[in-house]
């Protein structure tokens, strides 16, 4: 999204920056409105809804590149960023909150922090190569890869008996 989005919005979608902005705008809409919904809500199943949840943000990159007409871009670009924040909201509001429930306290700062090394270890290789697929094939590429290759990684923890235990 950082790297290739601006070059999506400009090259297929024909925008500008005011249309850069209002995606940017609707991704965090999408996760506010998610993470309220999720913080209010008395859930079951967390982890399927966790990752079912990313499995809708994994849709909403698929959705950005759908081949529709000059003048329907915009609205499909606003409702897949708040779609694509809508799940990532999700995920991140209960993953956070089931570390907290269910680390011992005494481990809770040591846990968080391999948690957080993990999640941004490999943010500057992904930065690398989405900005080298969004200059050579084109910005479209990254959205379908990503796509793609996170619905694969979010789909397989639905298959596992611990994941489908969280409550």
């Amino acid at each position: 999204m950082l790297v290739a989005l601006p070059k999506l919005i400009r090259d297929v979608y024909g925008g500008g920056a005011w249309l850069l902005g209002a995606v940017i705008a609707s991704v965090a809409f999408g996760r506010i409105t998610a993470a309220f919904m999720v913080g209010q809500l008395r859930l079951r199943r967390r982890g399927i809804i966790a990752f079912a949840a990313d499995i809708v943000a994994s849709l909403a990159l698929l959705a950005f590149i759908l081949p529709l007409p000059s003048n329907l871009l915009p609205v499909l670009g606003l409702v897949a960023g708040f779609m694509f924040g809508a799940g990532g909201g999700a995920f991140q509001t209960i993953w956070v909150t089931l570390l907290h429930e269910l680390t011992p306290t005494e481990k809770l700062g040591r846990v968080a922090s391999i948690d957080l090394l993990g999640s941004f270890c490999l943010q500057p290789l992904g930065f690398l190569v989405a900005g080298l697929v969004a200059d050579s094939p084109g910005p479209a590429w990254v959205f379908f890869g990503a796509g793609l290759l996170n619905l694969a990684l979010y789909t397989f923890p639905l298959f596992l008996p611990g994941i489908q235990e969280v409550n």
